[in-house]
């Protein structure tokens, strides 16, 4: 599956880790370059 993720927040940091544990494309769309790690788990 593949999926686009528009802004980057702790939702978006979950969402991310959910979905990353199965065969995944995901995309984040922020402004930060490194929003991900912004918000740790």
């Amino acid at each position: 599956m593949r999926v686009l993720i528009f802004g980057c927040n702790r939702l978006s940091t979950s969402l991310v880790a959910d979905l990353a544990k199965d065969d995944n494309h995901i995309t984040v769309l922020g402004t930060e370059r490194n929003c991900l790690e912004t918000y740790p788990l």
